[in-house]
């Protein structure tokens, strides 16, 4: 089995606790000796998303973290003579590299949540839903408190009005959203008191992107059901399962070269979700029956 370590491009204590370090573990386990011989074919960071496509054909989307990469003080991965080029890389490379600048890790992940498209296609390991809106897989008729990690708009509309529903949006842009949906923000302080009182926890694949991801797991109550949401959590969710996550909800990209394309001139999610991303759900087979039962209909939903 291909593991990092052999390769040499990793300290001796390769394993850590991250998400994201356990989740290059699992890739690494998954496609063996295969993952040698695949390359970064396209690369494009956009403005919105960052996209690729790996020479095996599958192509991966991932939130772009603008704010954080203008003001990260460190060098970024360019900052180099020659250049670094993406192009032609190999992605264990990617993948071992420890390289901490944000626009690295945003273009790590990516390539993380390209190389799941053959393990979650498969369907043998993970019970895979495609298409449904991830709240439409919950029993919302359950939930008394929300926390949203990372706002998200359409989540908000349909959550605001559900009868006897408590709900608080952390959100570090609050001053971006509307009048209808930003009353819900709360304090950034009380980010880890609203995680620990919640049933239902929200948290955005921008909290992958930004490296908060793993606190805010942390901070969680473990009787909560929790979900993360959205094209940046598109990668193998064994280490979000591990943690209790219940659904990650993704996407699944059907035509990189158009992802690709589409991000480097500035798409939104709506434009790529009508042209080449679906959404798709993984669901967690040991938190089914936790405090929010999946919805009935789609319990023995797989791919």
């Amino acid at each position: 089995m291909l593991c990092l370590r052999a390769l040499g491009k990793m300290e001796s204590k390769i394993m850590s606790s991250t998400v994201l370090d356990e989740t290059v573990d699992v890739i690494c386990e998954k496609y063996g000796e295969r993952l040698r011989w695949i390359t970064v074919e396209r690369l494009a960071v956009g403005v919105f998303f960052t996209a690729v496509k790996l020479s095996c054909g599958s192509g991966g989307i991932s939130y772009t973290p603008a704010i954080e990469i203008h003001s990260d003080p460190g060098p970024p991965p360019f900052n180099m003579d020659p250049p670094r080029r993406f192009k032609g890389m190999p992605v264990v490379e990617v993948l071992a590299s420890r390289e901490n600048s944000i626009l690295f890790r945003t273009i790590r992940l990516v390539v993380m949540n390209a190389l799941a498209a053959g393990p979650l296609g498969q369907g043998e390991r993970y019970q895979v839903v495609e298409g449904p809106d991830v709240l439409d897989l919950i029993d919302l008729d359950r939930v008394r408190r929300i926390a949203m990690v990372g706002a998200i708009v359409p989540f908000i509309r349909r959550l605001k009005d559900f009868p006897g529903v408590e709900l608080k949006v952390i959100e570090k842009k609050s001053n971006t959203l509307t009048e209808d949906t930003g009353h819900f923000c709360a304090p950034l302080e009380q980010t880890q008191q609203a995680l620990a009182e919640c049933d239902l926890a929200i948290i955005t694949g921008a909290a992958v992107a930004n490296g908060t991801i793993d606190s805010l797991l942390e901070w969680t109550s473990p009787n909560a059901s929790t979900l993360v949401v959205g094209p940046t959590a598109s990668f193998v969710p064994d280490a979000l399962f591990s943690r209790g996550v219940a659904i990650v909800s993704g996407v699944m990209v059907s035509d990189p070269d158009r992802a690709v394309d589409m991000v480097s001139e500035g798409a939104l999610a709506y434009h790529l979700f009508h042209e080449c991303v679906k959404k798709v759900s993984c669901i967690n087979p040991n938190r089914m029956n936790g405090p929010l039962c999946i919805a009935r209909g789609f319990q023995n939903t797989g791919r």
